[in-house]
C-alpha cells in the first residue's frame, strides 16, 4: 500500500468555508495513525494538538469515577498523572507548560483532588463554519465563562487551603488578607494544586509545631517561593494527622 494511501484516512482537510483565516480541520483518528507519537516523550507542539484532540466538540455527560459530570465544548476532562503517562513528562514539565498556555490565555484549569478540567480559550476558532458574527459571539462566551469559573474556583481553593493550615496550626489567617490571597493565587498558577498545599502544610506543621520555629507556620513563608523544596520534603511520621 502506497504512503499516501496509508494516509488518506487521517488526511487534513482544508476547509473552504474558511479560506480567509488560513486553518484546517483534523481528523481525530491520527491520534491512530502510525506517525502520531508512540514510544517517546511528546514535543510541546504535539501535546497542544493533543489537547485540541481530546477536547469535547460539543456537551456531553460523562462518568468520572462514581459520578455523572457534565463535560462543556471545548473541555476534558483528565488528571495530571494521565497526561504524564500519556506525554511521557514529569510532573514538573506537565505544570509549567500547562500554566504557561494558561498565561498566554491558550486554556483555562480547574482542578480539585480527583481530576483536571482543561477548557481550550476560543476553541470556536479551531473548527467551526460559523459566521463572523457567530464566531464573535461564541468566542466571548468562550472567554468569558473560564474566566469567571477560574475565579470562582481559585477563590473556593484559597478558602479550602487556609481552612486546613488553620485546623492545623491552630491559627486563624484570613482568605480576605490580600497578601495572603496574592501568595495562594501565586503558587495556584504554578500549576501546584490543594493537595500540594496540604503536603506542605502537614510537613511544616509537624517539623515547626510547639517549637521556635512556630511563629513562621504562617503564609508568607509556607506558600513563599520555597514551596517547592518544603514539598519536596519528607515527613518525619505518620503519627499527627490533620484532615480538611
Amino acid at each position: 500500500m502506497q504512503f499516501k494511501e496509508r494516509l488518506e484516512p487521517y488526511r487534513l482537510q482544508a476547509m473552504s468555508a474558511n479560506k480567509r483565516y488560513g486553518w484546517i480541520g483534523l481528523y481525530r483518528s491520527i491520534t491512530g495513525h502510525w506517525l502520531y507519537p508512540s514510544g517517546r516523550a511528546f514535543t510541546k507542539y504535539e501535546a497542544w494538538i493533543d489537547l485540541l484532540l481530546m477536547v469535547n466538540h460539543k456537551d456531553k455527560e460523562v462518568f468520572h469515577g462514581e459520578d455523572l459530570v457534565v463535560c462543556k465544548r471545548g473541555e476534558v476532562i483528565t488528571s495530571q498523572q494521565k497526561l504524564m503517562n500519556k506525554w511521557g513528562w514529569s510532573k514538573s514539565k506537565l505544570i509549567k507548560f500547562l500554566s504557561v498556555l494558561e498565561k498566554d490565555r491558550m486554556l483555562a484549569q480547574k482542578r480539585d483532588s480527583k481530576k483536571t478540567t482543561i477548557s481550550i480559550v476560543n476553541y470556536i476558532d479551531y473548527q467551526s463554519f460559523m459566521s463572523d458574527d457567530e464566531i464573535k459571539k461564541d468566542r466571548r462566551k468562550t472567554v468569558e465563562r473560564p474566566q469567571t469559573d477560574h475565579k470562582q474556583e481559585v477563590k473556593e481553593e484559597k478558602k479550602s487551603i487556609l481552612s486546613f493550615l488553620n485546623e492545623a496550626t491552630g491559627k486563624n489567617f484570613k482568605v480576605s488578607s490580600k497578601k495572603t490571597s496574592d501568595l495562594i493565587r501565586a503558587r495556584l498558577n504554578d500549576g501546584y494544586t490543594i493537595e500540594d498545599f496540604k503536603k506542605v502544610i502537614r510537613v511544616k506543621t509537624e517539623q515547626w509545631k510547639d517549637t521556635d520555629m512556630d511563629k513562621f507556620l504562617r503564609p508568607e513563608t509556607l506558600f513563599s517561593n520555597k514551596f517547592e523544596s518544603y514539598l519536596n520534603e519528607k515527613p518525619k511520621s505518620n503519627e499527627r494527622k490533620f484532615v480538611c
